[in-house]
């Protein structure tokens, strides 16, 4: 599904179904957390279409919740590891660079 139509199903999606869409959204976060943005993007528009529904009646999709809740978190665990490791990994190559342009331009004014 194109992610530009997420809203329209998020806004058409019966109440009925808002339980079932929040399980899918936590099993894809889950089995493809390589499309973060398209998951973000469908708990944002069932939150923002349905967030009043949600908030009454906590308790019927509180499992559901807490569940989407976990995964998101892993995957942001997971994530902020890699960026960090990225992060990391970038200071030690430009920190290569700089010392490798002083090495070379100490031994071109040494000759």
């Amino acid at each position: 599904m194109p992610p530009e139509e997420i809203q329209l199903v998020a806004t058409d999606l019966p109440a009925f179904y808002l339980e079932k869409a929040l399980e899918m959204v936590g099993t894809m976060v889950e089995e493809a957390p390589k499309h973060v943005e398209l998951h973000l993007m469908w708990c944002l528009h069932l939150f923002t279409v349905h967030g009043k529904l949600l908030q009454k009646k906590t308790r019927q999709y509180h499992k559901s919740l807490r569940v989407l809740q976990r995964r998101i978190t892993t995957l942001f665990s997971d994530l902020s590891s890699v960026s960090d490791g990225n992060a990391y990994t970038m200071q030690y190559l430009r920190a290569m660079m700089t010392s490798g342009k002083a090495l070379s331009t100490a031994s071109s004014s040494a000759s």
